[in-house]
């Protein structure tokens, strides 16, 4: 059937856009089916649920499932869920990396499950072994995941949004050195 006016013109647009809409639901969800280990918190499915569809400021961050498989150059960011830090003998829940061509920016997100709240001699040993290695860390209570996860979302937002800016003025001032 042609479409033969503006009127059909737009519920031909909304049924392509619902269409689409369905396939990236379905994409989301099997991604996110795929990334749940099984011995996972239901802190740690809210939060992967809301980073999945998070943005860094400027277009939103693309979910990889192996974090030694990332890219090393381009203009983006990427994350991973409970990424192999073992290398660096440090743990996260998420890690995540803003690229701006060669240059990068690390944040890792760790969810205090032991004892929240309290800075245990383990804790910070893992935060300081991170921070070493160039990461940010946002630390979350399960309490404060399941409670307000919009909340949880929108700082590490605004962190992913400092790191990528961070980055694009860092390529700015080298290109006019």
């Amino acid at each position: 059937m042609a479409i033969e006016d503006e009127e059909a013109a737009q519920l031909e647009a909304m049924r392509r856009f619902s269409e689409k809409a369905e396939e990236l639901r379905t994409n989301f969800e099997e991604r996110f089916l795929d990334a749940l280990p099984g011995n996972h918190s239901p802190a740690e499915s809210v939060l992967l649920a809301h980073l999945m569809t998070c943005t860094d400021g400027y277009e939103d961050v693309r979910f990889i499932q192996d974090w030694h498989r990332r890219p090393k150059f381009g203009c983006e960011t990427i994350f991973a869920y409970l990424p192999d830090l073992t290398s660096i003998r440090a743990s996260a829940t998420l890690a995540f990396e803003c690229l701006h061509g060669e240059m990068s920016n690390q944040l890792a997100i760790v969810i205090d499950f032991t004892n929240p709240g309290e800075r245990l001699p383990m804790k910070v040993e893992n935060e300081n072994r991170l921070r070493s290695l160039g990461f940010r860390v946002l630390q979350f209570t399960e309490l404060e995941i399941l409670n307000a996860p919009d909340a949880c979302r929108e700082r590490v937002e605004g962190v992913l949004c400092d790191m990528r800016t961070d980055l694009w003025m860092e390529s700015e001032a080298a290109k006019s050195s």
